[in-house]
């Protein structure tokens, strides 16, 4: 304050001033005046500061938490068409976007001599394996007709066994039942129950034998049609990558230690295939997600795109690298019609958790005092500290359990400055503005 402050000059200061001319003392006089003026109005100013609060109203809405992860496309579900053969093609009999059926005939190759051999003893292990399910199955069939004979014989014998008990005089003798006669009639009983257990169990057992057999008749099926002059398709859906045309040589390959490997001349794509993601967790979100949990996925090639899809598993053992712990998760995507290729990358957005019809504030509102958290309340123009139980929270809301209510409206500082430095701060709520109902970014000074 300098309204009432003397000010004090120097003596050779003074004689100047009076030698001076008298336009130019006033000159000085009143720029003395007006310097002092202003000093004084810029300290009183500084001297009355000012809160600003921004404003919001707690509404009721969806709590939904969410975790990010990226990853890749593991599986589209997609199925080679494979063979180990060499030879010339001989003709083609489909095209690339063809819808095929399993099993169907695409081409048809000239073999030399080596896959010719190749084929025909691939022939012989599936006939000598067809044989041998044939046998398996005679086999079968006559323990089951054991079974059904061993069960006369239990029921055969239990009607002797009941006629026993509600009968004293045996029928084949004209007299009563000795001792001996009842101990060989439950006897007999006995020994039919046993045998039927056996036989009941040697076909139980047999089922795998049959089993077997069949997954071996298949397993050389498989092995003929790799090395068969006739390629077929592996399973139901549209042709793609095929690029055989009449007349192109093919050659088989090999492995480091000699052995022909199968190799892809095409892809069939499943119409009822899903394609699947391949995701890492951390410790901390591995927790959180669950199968079936809902997942937002954008893929890299499709930038401008939505996908959606749900966890299909999470491999809990977790790996390790470079001292980090990750968990791999499994993304099972909706079908669509767009193209989707293994490795394309992926960013993905599981829902964790969702909570409806909660009251809710932006997180920013909640303070902490004494170990209690507190929101800023304004009513009736006054703004006081309530004491707030706290729910779930996101990354910008929190769900409050107790202490205020929807629509209340709730107030935070922005700033405390001077007034004669303050700017209007237009900070827009999540909630809308304060007049209307909705959130904004109204300011009111205390």
């Amino acid at each position: 304050m300098i309204s009432n402050q003397k000010l004090s000059l120097p003596k050779k200061t003074i004689l100047f001033v009076k030698k001076l001319p008298l336009f130019l003392k006033i000159l000085i006089i009143g720029g003395l005046v007006v310097g002092g003026y202003f000093f004084y109005q810029k300290n009183k100013l500084n001297q009355t500061a000012k809160t600003e609060y921004q404003s919001a109203i707690a509404e009721k809405g969806t709590l939904i938490n969410t975790i990010s992860a990226s990853g890749s496309v593991s599986s589209t579900g997609n199925v080679d068409i494979t063979t180990s053969i060499s030879g010339t093609v001989r003709e083609v009999f489909a095209k690339n976007g063809d819808t095929l059926q399993k099993g169907q005939e695409i081409a048809e190759i000239i073999l030399d001599e080596t896959s010719t051999q190749k084929q025909t003893s691939a022939w012989s292990s599936y006939l000598s394996a067809l044989n041998s399910l044939k046998t398996t199955e005679q086999n079968k069939s006559s323990l089951e007709l054991q079974v059904l004979k061993d069960q006369q014989t239990t029921l055969s014998t239990q009607k002797d066994v009941d006629y026993e008990d509600t009968h004293p005089v045996n029928p084949t003798t004209g007299t009563g039942y000795t001792e001996l006669e009842r101990q060989i009639i439950d006897s007999a009983r006995a020994q039919a129950q046993k045998s039927l257990e056996i036989s009941i169990a040697k076909l139980n057992n047999y089922q795998a034998t049959l089993d077997a057999a069949n997954a071996a008749l298949s397993a050389s099926w498989e092995s003929y049609k790799q090395t068969s002059n006739i390629i077929y398709t592996p399973a139901d859906g549209i042709l793609s990558n095929f690029s055989l045309v009449a007349g192109q040589a093919i050659t088989a390959t090999s492995n480091s230690s000699g052995t022909t490997t199968s190799q892809s001349i095409g892809t069939i794509s499943p119409t009822n295939s899903q394609t699947q993601i391949s995701i890492n967790l951390s410790e901390t979100d591995a927790v959180k997600v669950e199968p079936d949990q809902k997942v937002s996925l954008t893929l890299d090639a499709y930038s401008d795109k939505t996908f959606t899809g749900k966890v299909l598993s999470i491999d809990t053992s977790g790996s390790v690298s470079s001292g980090v712990t990750n968990y791999p998760a499994t993304i099972l995507m909706d079908k669509t019609d767009l193209k989707v290729f293994p490795n394309m990358g992926v960013s993905a957005t599981i829902i964790v958790s969702v909570k409806s019809n909660v009251v809710l504030i932006p997180s920013s509102y909640i303070q902490t005092q004494n170990e209690q958290s507190i929101v800023k309340v304004q009513k009736d123009g006054q703004i006081k500290d309530v004491a707030v139980e706290l729910g779930d929270a996101n990354d910008t809301q929190t769900e409050i359990i107790s202490g205020i209510n929807e629509g209340d409206t709730i107030v935070t500082i922005v700033s405390a400055t001077s007034s004669s430095s303050s700017s209007t701060i237009n900070e827009t709520s999540i909630f809308g503005s304060f007049g209307s109902g909705r959130g904004g970014g109204g300011m009111m000074p205390r």
